[in-house]
């Protein structure tokens, strides 16, 4: 009997934990509105009226760039649609977010976006760690990125408070985590990424 209870409990657990991490963000989908597969009808269903609505015609298919205002938590979401299949999702927070949150809220890893030529001109303002380059001390704004299968993950960081900014013209290095707070997200779809040339490369 007891092994029983045991089993059922084992079972709710996970049934709490799958559903759990169902509603979690996830790099290439936002409420529901998936990369590649939603279409202009699902956001009109999903988000209600947009405040703009602009429609491109082009040689490989029309774009769509569809701008909503005024959600929960988000001041501005502006989602874009080539031949009617979304493939970038950009986020203004109107709530603060935490750089330092990101990689736990969507569970993949970040590094920072340097500059190949500060990197080389200024080598002593950065430092690498598992291969990847990281500056010592973070400016006023700098961006973060993860890339997973289907998407491009970036998030443009204001790291402008009163004390980062005496950090920065004292020169103090930024420890561990992410300074800053993020002011905009956005979600790519990976089918934007120029893939000129790959035929001959087969």
């Amino acid at each position: 009997m007891k092994f029983l209870a045991s089993i059922v409990i084992l079972i709710s657990c996970f049934l709490v934990s799958v559903s759990r991490s169902s509603d979690d963000p996830k790099p290439d989908r936002w409420r529901g509105l998936i990369l590649d597969e939603s279409t202009s009808s699902d956001a009109l269903r999903t988000l209600g009226n947009p405040a703009k609505d602009k429609t491109t015609k082009g040689s490989h298919g029309g774009s769509r760039t569809m701008t909503f205002r005024k959600l929960d938590g988000i001041s501005e979401a502006q989602l874009s649609f080539i031949n009617d299949r979304l493939v970038v999702v950009s986020l203004k927070p109107s709530k603060q977010i935490d750089a330092k949150a990101i990689p736990n809220i969507y569970g993949i890893e970040f590094e920072p976006r340097v500059s190949g030529l500060d990197e080389a001109l200024n080598p002593g303002d950065y430092e690498r760690h598992k291969g990847r380059v990281y500056p010592k001390t973070y400016p006023a704004v700098y961006e973060l990125i993860s890339m997973t299968t289907h998407s491009r993950v970036t998030c443009l960081i204001a790291n402008n408070s009163f004390g980062s900014i005496l950090k920065q013209s004292a020169g103090v290095r930024d420890e561990g985590e992410f300074p800053g707070h993020v002011i905009l997200i956005q979600l790519v779809s990976r089918t934007l990424d120029d893939r000129k040339g790959a035929d001959i490369l087969k």
